[in-house]
């Protein structure tokens, strides 16, 4: 039953995180190019992206077909995010184009964000915010698994 609730509270946590991520990258206009609760180590147990007016899915996939990448999309799809369900229940991520991510090769690399305005300042002033989230995520797992 703890661990039953530890996943819960660990789910929940990952989901407020990661929108979190989501909503501020929307929020100051930066694409946001995929979206996960759960890592997707191998395979995804579902994928799902908006393109040419309708929802397409994937269902335990490994890989993303070409024809959902954004070069391939129409214009006004490019900018839709792919959203995603992993297998492996200890986090989750939200790729948002121009950040620095090690995993990335240089063809991601290219990828610009979409900024405008003061939305490139702000958005570093939240990152510093987020590490400051991230010390406040462990403090409630930490007293989270202290239980009765």
């Amino acid at each position: 039953m703890k661990a039953l609730i530890f996943l819960v509270s660990l789910t929940l946590l990952v989901v407020t995180h990661e929108l979190g991520h989501l909503l501020f990258a929307k929020l100051f206009g930066t694409r946001v190019n995929r979206f996960y609760v759960f890592f997707n180590w191998k395979f995804s147990i579902i994928k799902a992206k908006k393109f040419n007016g309708k929802w397409h899915f994937l269902f335990f996939n490994s890989k993303t077909p070409e024809s959902w990448e954004t070069e391939n999309l129409r214009p006004e799809d490019q900018n839709n995010t792919l959203w995603g369900l992993g297998w492996i229940p200890l986090g989750g991520y939200c790729d948002i184009a121009g950040m620095i991510d090690e995993t990335k090769d240089s063809s991601d690399m290219a990828s610009t964000p979409h900024q405008a305005g003061l939305a490139a300042p702000l958005y570093h002033i939240r990152r510093r915010a987020g590490q400051f989230h991230f010390c406040s995520d462990y403090l409630f797992l930490h007293f989270c698994s202290l239980g009765h």
